[in-house]
C-alpha cells in the first residue's frame, strides 16, 4: 500500500514503458511494421513460426486435406442424411431378435430387420462377402487416388469427391453393420471349419477368401474409426441433421457397434451361457448408449438426438424382453415339462412382445428431447 503523502514512480514509469514499446495504430498498420521493414515477411514468419510448433506429417496433412474437401460445399442431402441414419438405428434391433437367439423366430421379422442375415447357402456368402470385399477396397483406392492428385497440387475432380462422400457415408452408416457382419462371418471357423455351412476354412475355396477378409477387416476397422472422427460437419447452420461439435460420442457408438456384431456372428452354435452373456452385455451397453446421448446431446439437431438416443433405448428394451421370452421358454420346458407345448407359442410371444421396442421408444425420444431443450435454455441462460 502506497501512502497519499508519499508519490510513487511506479505508474509513470508503466506508462512511459509502454508508450516506448507499444506503437501506434498507424505504426501497426504500416507496411514496415508489419513487414518488419519488408511487406509480407512477417505472415510468412508467423506461419514457419506455427508449422515449427505444429508439427504435422504428410500422412496427417493429407488426412485434414482430404476430410476438409469431402465435408467442405460437399455435404449429402438432409433427406438421405435421414435416410442412412434410419436404417443404420434400425439395425440395432436386428441383435435383439436375432435368428441365433430364437431359433423358431418367424423368418419374416428376421428379414424385415436384417435382409442380409438370411444367406441360404455358402454360394449365396460367397457372392455377397465379395461384394463386400471389394467395396471396401474401392473406398481405399479412392482415398488413395483423391490423397496422390492432392500431393501434387493437382485439381481433384468433382465427381470423384462427391462419390467418395457418399461411399464413406454409406460404410460408416447404413452399411457398417453388414459390412463388419460379413467380414467377421467369413473369418469365423470353430475347429478348422465355418460353423454355418462346414465349408474348410483354411483350404480352398475359402482360403482366399479367409485371407481378403483378414486384410479387408483390418483395413475397414480403422477406416470407420477415422471416418466418424474426420468425415464431420461441425457448422452450427448447417442444414444435415448429422452436424454435430465433436465425434466423442460416434466412436463410443462406432466400438459398441463392432462388439455387438462380433458376439452376434459367433452366437451360431454357441453355448446358452454365451447367449445369456451377450443379451445382457448388449442390453447394459444399449442403455449406455442411451443416456450418453441424452445427457451429452451431441447433434445440434434436437430430433437427431432424440431419434438416436430412442432407438438405443428401444433396442435395450427388445433385448430385455429377447431374455424374457428366452427365460419363459426354457422354464416352462424345464420346470413345467410340457414337450407338446407347441412351437408356435413362442412365434406369438415373439410377435406380442416386438412392440415393447416401439413402446420404449416412445418414451425415450420425447425424453432425449425435453432434456435437450432444457439444456439448451440453461446455457442461454447462463450465457446472458
Amino acid at each position: 500500500m502506497f501512502s497519499p503523502q508519499q508519490p510513487t514512480t511506479v505508474a509513470p514509469r508503466i506508462t512511459e514503458s509502454l508508450g516506448r514499446t507499444r506503437p501506434s495504430k498507424a505504426q501497426r498498420d504500416s507496411p514496415a511494421h508489419a513487414g518488419g521493414g519488408k511487406s509480407g515477411a512477417a505472415p510468412a514468419h508467423r506461419q514457419a513460426d506455427l508449422r515449427a510448433i505444429l508439427k504435422t506429417s504428410r500422412l496427417e496433412e493429407s488426412l485434414f486435406s482430404l476430410s476438409y474437401l469431402t465435408t467442405h460445399d460437399n455435404e449429402l442431402s438432409p433427406r438421405l442424411s435421414w435416410l442412412f441414419l434410419i436404417v443404420e438405428d434400425s439395425q440395432w434391433l436386428s441383435f435383439a431378435f436375432s435368428i441365433y437367439l430364437h431359433k423358431d423366430m418367424p423368418e419374416v421379422l428376421n428379414l424385415a430387420l436384417d435382409p442380409l442375415r438370411a444367406v441360404p447357402d455358402y454360394d449365396s456368402f460367397v457372392i455377397v462377402n465379395i461384394a463386400t470385399i471389394l467395396l471396401v477396397f474401392t473406398v481405399v483406392g479412392l482415398i488413395g487416388v483423391v490423397t496422390l492428385i492432392m500431393q501434387r497440387r493437382g485439381k481433384v475432380p468433382l465427381l470423384a469427391l462427391r462419390v467418395l462422400r457418399l461411399l464413406c457415408a454409406l460404410i460408416m452408416t447404413a452399411l457398417s453393420i453388414p459390412i463388419a457382419t460379413f467380414l467377421i462371418m467369413g473369418l469365423h471357423c470353430v475347429d478348422g471349419k465355418m460353423p454355418k455351412w462346414g465349408t474348410a476354412c483354411y483350404t480352398s475355396p475359402h482360403l482366399p477368401l479367409y485371407i481378403f477378409n483378414l486384410l479387408s477387416l483390418v483395413i475397414f476397422v480403422p477406416l470407420l474409426v477415422l471416418g466418424v472422427t474426420l468425415f464431420i460437419e461441425t457448422d452450427p447452420a448447417s442444414k444435415s441433421p448429422v452436424s454435430k461439435a465433436h465425434s466423442r460420442m460416434d466412436k463410443i457408438d462406432v466400438i459398441v457397434r463392432l462388439v455387438l456384431v462380433l458376439g452376434d456372428v459367433m452366437l451360431y452354435k454357441a453355448n446358452e451361457t454365451f447367449h445369456w452373456a451377450f443379451m445382457i452385455i448388449s442390453a447394459i451397453l444399449l442403455c449406455y448408449l442411451s443416456f450418453n446421448m441424452s445427457r451429452t446431446q451431441p447433434y445440434y439437431n434436437l430430433t437427431t438426438t432424440a431419434f438416436r438416443s430412442g432407438m438405443c433405448m428401444s433396442a435395450a428394451f427388445a433385448m430385455i424382453a429377447s431374455m424374457f421370452v428366452r427365460g419363459l421358454w426354457d422354464s416352462t420346458q424345464k420346470v413345467i415339462g410340457l414337450f407338446w407345448f407347441p412351437r408356435a407359442s413362442l412365434d406369438w410371444l415373439l410377435e406380442q412382445l416386438s412392440p415393447t421396442a416401439t413402446i420404449a421408444n416412445s418414451f425415450n425420444a420425447p425424453s432425449a428431447h425435453g432434456i435437450g431443450s432444457c439444456a439448451r435454455r440453461n446455457r442461454s441462460k447462463q450465457l446472458h
